[in-house]
């Protein structure tokens, strides 16, 4: 039998809480659902996934788009999160960071 033990919450660094305070409507959580798997967004090879951005985009407001990526590129996913926000959207968009 084999026992993972979870790595530690990493806090945000001090230039993401400095890059966060540039958008509005952003909530900021944890969560213990991200997958640690490769980042898609940058396809790095050590690159791990650690934070998910949910975002309300503008073509269907029913629908949520998340992406799960490494912290590397957080930074660059929440920008792209924000710029597809749907206008006037009352929804934050949410930074989940790993549990």
């Amino acid at each position: 039998m084999t026992t993972t033990i979870p790595a530690p919450v990493t806090p945000p660094t001090p230039d993401l809480v400095a890059f966060l305070a540039e958008y509005w409507g952003v909530k900021v959580t944890t969560a213990s659902d991200i997958p640690a798997a490769q980042c898609e967004w940058c396809a790095e090879v050590d690159a791990i996934t650690t934070v998910r951005v949910i975002g309300d985009p503008p073509d269907d407001s029913t629908a949520w788009a998340a992406r799960d990526c490494c912290r590397a590129c957080t930074e660059p996913v929440l920008a792209a999160a924000h710029a597809e926000q749907r206008e006037g959207s009352r929804h934050p968009i949410r930074l989940e960071l790993a549990a």
